[in-house]
């Protein structure tokens, strides 16, 4: 349970008034609702903002002007009791308890029920929670970022040595917590994030005298720890955008492996949900110029997996980059088929 929080006195002057809380909704409107441009009266949606000021306005007056007679009303309305026979503590303390957060409306709202809901069960201080709003798992890849009115999905990235039971447990009691705090009409979807298995194919150049054996495992510990930071997946979530994965700065990254003098080139030849079927031609990512070409493989640009809008290809055809929605998780695979070396040192092992 949250600590009841300290209540502002009661207003008792018109501030801000109804101008006052007029101007205010308009004023959050650029952050909330972006897409709506239209703010002239004559506009439904600032008819609404107008009713509501005009409301809020009018019982604000009331509730500044409530006279002693009304209180003993007021605490009994509220299901509170006189504490003591101090009818102003028993309805700041009454308040205080109904004022705490146990409605699921923001996004922030979502993702702190869901943590509360996680606080004790194991590898709660591990776990990640992401909020998407507008949002529905089952979107496919090519329309990842597209808004689904009235869905709202809670994303449940659990940590990494938590077992499979433990996961399910994880994504059941968020939806048990959330379920009856979501808003009437909405659909409230929990998931754990979706995995993406990227085969990949390195040419790298190894230093004069690196063993490539422990050069090989520093390349593949590099790919096994790569994955956005939950900043980023944050921001990408709240500004409705897709993440990217750059192959060029991915092989910056490989290049700082002890061994490496440099990467020449890295490609990615399949993309699947599944690690099983990864290697499936079905799951080919299609025509790049020099990695591949062969009937079926080059007659598609994109897979099933990943569609052809997630695909960035530079001026030469080659794929340069992939858009990750903020719900998945990239599994970079390299097989030692894949990893092809090059020296600039005839005496390299």
């Amino acid at each position: 349970m949250n600590a009841t929080r300290a209540l502002p006195p009661v207003p008792t002057t018109l501030e801000p008034g109804y101008d006052g809380l007029v101007q205010q909704a308009l004023a959050v409107l650029p952050a909330h609702a972006p897409q709506w441009t239209d703010h002239n009266a004559s506009d439904p949606g600032i008819t609404l903002i107008e009713l509501l000021a005009y409301f809020s306005d009018a019982l604000l007056y009331r509730l500044g002007r409530s006279g002693m007679a009304a209180r003993p009303g007021f605490l009994s309305l509220l299901g509170g009791t006189p504490a003591g026979g101090d009818l102003d503590e028993a309805l700041r303390s009454r308040v205080a308890e109904l004022a705490q957060a146990d409605c699921a409306v923001t996004p922030q709202d979502h993702e702190r029920l869901a943590l509360q809901a996680l606080s004790a069960l194991p590898h709660a201080r591990d776990t990640r929670v992401l909020c998407l709003p507008r949002t529905a798992p089952d979107q496919p890849a090519s329309d990842a970022m597209a808004e689904r009115a009235g869905h709202t999905t809670l994303v449940v990235f659990c940590a990494p040595h938590a077992t499979p039971a433990e996961r399910e447990q994880q994504l059941a009691a968020v939806h048990r917590h959330l379920e009856p705090r979501r808003l009437l009409g909405s659909r409230l979807h929990v998931a754990a994030p979706q995995p993406l298995y990227l085969a990949l194919r390195v040419r790298a150049t190894a230093s004069p005298q690196a063993d490539r054996r422990l050069a090989a495992r520093g390349l593949r510990a590099v790919l096994d720890a790569w994955q956005r930071s939950d900043a980023d997946r944050l921001q990408a979530a709240r500004a409705r955008r897709t993440l990217t994965l750059s192959l060029a700065a991915l092989a910056e990254q490989l290049a700082s492996v002890p061994g490496v003098e440099g990467v020449d080139d890295i490609a990615v030849l399949q993309a699947a949900r599944e690690l099983e079927t990864l290697h499936d031609p079905a799951f080919a990512v299609g025509l790049q110029p020099g990695v591949h070409a062969e009937v079926g493989r080059g007659s598609r640009l994109g897979n099933a997996q990943l569609g052809r809008s997630r695909l960035v290809r530079d001026g030469d055809g080659r794929l340069a980059a992939i858009a990750l929605a903020p719900w998945e998780q990239a599994r970079l695979v390299l097989r030692e088929a894949d990893l092809q070396w090059t020296s600039s040192d005839a005496a390299a092992r």
